[in-house]
């Protein structure tokens, strides 16, 4: 039973950190293409398209 969780376990952190990687490169390349202020306006909607998914969570 350990052996399974822990499988399933790396999988899930894996993937988290696939998600990180992937979402800081977009602002990295955002941010090179584009004006400084295009990467702001990119930042504060993706932050607020997350808004309702994260209510409540302290974030």
């Amino acid at each position: 039973m350990t052996e399974t969780q822990f499988g399933f376990g790396s999988k899930l952190a894996i993937s988290g950190i696939i998600d990180t990687i992937y979402q800081n490169v977009c602002l990295i390349v955002i941010g090179k293409v584009f004006r400084t202020a295009d990467l702001g306006y990119y930042t504060h909607a993706h932050q607020f398209a997350q808004f309702p998914g994260t209510w409540g969570q302290g974030k």
